[in-house]
């Protein structure tokens, strides 16, 4: 088989990294704190045209590596979690020193032009952070913390067992953050810190709606958090990226926070969150009724957003309190108004039918339907 194309030298410079020892149960690995600079320049993206057998690690994708600048470029607080490097064995490490209470070796590692090397974690954060770099080089000097492994072997194709187990074992029991709680621990956006901040204030005053909302995923509950961020997107009738600009004006996000907040108390004044619901009730509600899931709650958003636009066209306050009025709505599934709009012959709600509840909704209460949103349901 041919040498690995996606392990090069990618600049004649030889890298004199500061590390401390490691004990991982791999031999030979260090960690190592390394500028972005140094980080981006030590190795370059492996090459996604190789063979499937000759690759090491999976492939990025650009969506990811787009999502890491941005990150980058939009924010003043950012950290990353450790990536990892393995090294081919002309790499070397020299012991200056060793700490007192727990052995630990620190030095330098000197990774010269010949040894082979590639990002096994941390191909995703290579090409998000060189991209960065090429808008605004002064992102330089940040750190990420990187562990190296130097390997016992001259190319990286001799041990391709062991990087490949290495790859599957730092994958296998990683556990991806649900969207509900990436939300929840997101500060750094408006169109995260919005819904959240609605949330825990109808936490704060008792709502019967924020009772039966997750964080993560208690099956009790009516509605992830996710599900209420959409159902506050559609309130405002903003997506995310004009939330995050258009907040930053603090008038617009205190009137968007009281509409909210309106909503929401008129909402917990339904039947429907009273309750507090067992698991084997909460699955039973949700299989039998409309506003109890994903779609419903959007529905809901739509309406609110309506209500809102004809006070503006009425030069009126908007009084989301007629929300309220829903509780006399039947929202079985077996109710025929649904049918073939919202749920279908089986009694499955059909996906995407938010906006098509929403004007059934709305002629319930007696509200104006946008012609334009009629025609869009």
């Amino acid at each position: 088989m041919p040498a690995l194309t996606n392990c090069y030298t990618p600049t004649d410079r030889t890298f004199v990294l500061g590390a401390f020892t490691g004990n991982d149960g791999v031999a030979n690995t260090f960690n190592c704190t390394l500028t972005y600079d140094d980080f981006s320049q030590l190795a370059t993206l492996s090459d996604a045209t190789i063979l499937e057998e000759q690759k090491l690690q999976r492939d990025t994708t650009q969506s990811r590596i787009k999502g890491i600048a941005n990150y980058l470029a939009h924010n003043t607080l950012t950290i990353f979690n450790q990536a990892m490097l393995v090294v081919s064995r002309q790499a070397s490490f020299k012991k200056i020193g060793q700490m007192p209470t727990s052995g630990t070796c620190f030095g330098e590692i000197t990774i010269p032009p010949a040894a082979e090397r590639l990002y096994i974690d941390g191909q995703g954060r290579l090409g998000g952070i060189t991209e960065a770099l090429k808008h605004n080089p002064s992102l330089g000097t940040r750190t990420i913390d990187t562990k190296i492994i130097i390997l016992d072997t001259d190319t990286l194709e001799e041990d391709k067992a062991k990087i490949k187990q290495i790859f599957h074992d730092i994958n296998k029991l990683s556990t991806r953050v649900n969207t509900s709680i990436g939300i929840y621990f997101d500060s750094s956006s408006h169109a995260s810190s919005f819904p959240v901040s609605l949330f825990e204030k109808a936490r704060e005053e008792g709502l019967a709606l924020a009772k039966h909302i997750t964080v993560e995923g208690n099956s009790t509950k009516l509605y992830k958090l996710d599900q209420f961020k959409r159902f506050c997107n559609r309130l405002t009738s903003l997506g995310d990226s004009k939330i995050n600009k258009m907040f930053d004006d603090k008038a617009l996000l205190e009137m968007y926070s009281t509409l909210g907040i309106e909503a929401i108390r008129a909402l917990s004044t339904l039947s429907l969150f009273e309750p507090t619901y067992t698991k084997a009730d909460a699955a039973k509600i949700k299989n039998k009724n409309v506003l109890a899931c994903a779609i419903g709650i959007e529905a809901v958003g739509y309406v609110a957003q309506q209500i809102c636009i004809n006070a503006l066209l009425k030069q009126q306050k908007p009084d989301l309190s007629v929300l309220s009025r829903l509780d006399s709505v039947d929202f079985s599934r077996e109710n025929p108004v649904w049918l073939d709009q919202v749920v279908d012959k089986n009694g499955l709600m059909i996906k995407g039918s938010s906006r098509k509840m929403a004007v059934i909704l709305l002629g319930e209460l007696g509200e104006r339907i946008d012609p334009t949103f009629a025609l869009n349901a």
